[in-house]
């Protein structure tokens, strides 16, 4: 009865959340968590899951402080019990990479999300979304060259694993066009984007939100090669418009 009771409150919560009431979702999962410490006490699997599920929902509606020291609690607890190395305390330390990317803490961000690629096998499903929040960290870091090293190889893997024309592998495509564009690439920045554009428009209605941000995002970098030709000056960036990323 308890565990049905405890299951029941959990779909509540992830129900909430679908729905888009955040707040409501975070006070259920507050109230799953006060439970199980209730019950089983602060180190019990249960009570560690509801306090990452806790994080998560604080990170969710805009308590980065909270959720970054919530998270920080659970990966303790789960390296106390399971060990640096094991492939939950990677999913965990890659969650506060990214609670740590949203907080601003940038180099401590780096330093997670590497430490938690290092432990995940390379065919993890969630290797992809680590990388994403990497390579978002390298962008806002200024570390151009490597992040558009990173995106290369996971375009590539998005286009593998999904084809051409899926949301996964156009918005890989897109934020390889925008570091592109920032690195001062422009022609190649044009070229991704005109590829990732052919391929969305095969599959896409025109106005599907990522088939815009391309055509925008396009439209950016041809305006500051126009700007750039008229002025004789060499293919520089436009640090006024960076461009958009979008994550389908």
């Amino acid at each position: 009865m308890v565990v049905t009771w405890g299951l029941g409150r959990k779909s509540h919560a992830a129900a909430l959340r679908s729905l888009g009431e955040l707040a409501y979702s975070a006070c259920e999962y507050r109230s799953i968590l006060d439970a199980a410490t209730t019950r089983h006490g602060d180190h019990h699997p249960v009570t560690v899951n509801a306090r990452f599920e806790w994080a998560m929902a604080l990170g969710r509606v805009g308590r980065t402080d909270d959720a970054v020291s919530e998270m920080r609690k659970v990966l303790a607890l789960q390296e106390r019990v399971l060990g640096g190395s094991h492939r939950n305390v990677a999913s965990v330390r890659a969650s506060l990479g990214t609670l740590l990317l949203q907080q601003g803490c940038l180099a401590e961000a780096e330093e997670q999300l590497r430490q938690a690629l290092n432990a995940l096998p390379e065919d993890d499903g969630s290797c992809l979304d680590v990388r994403h929040d990497l390579v978002a960290v390298l962008h806002a870091r200024g570390k151009l060259r490597e992040a558009i090293r990173q995106l290369r190889e996971i375009a590539d893997e998005e286009r593998q694993r999904s084809g051409a024309t899926h949301l996964d592998a156009i918005n890989a495509r897109n934020s390889l066009g925008v570091a592109l564009k920032d690195f001062g690439s422009l022609d190649e920045a044009a070229a991704v984007y005109r590829e990732a554009l052919k391929d969305a428009t095969c599959k896409h209605s025109d106005d599907q939100p990522l088939v815009l941000t391309l055509r925008r995002n396009l439209a950016v970098v041809m305006r500051i090669q126009g700007q750039s030709r008229r002025s004789g000056e060499g293919a520089g960036g436009d640090p006024g418009d960076p461009g958009t990323q979008a994550r389908a």
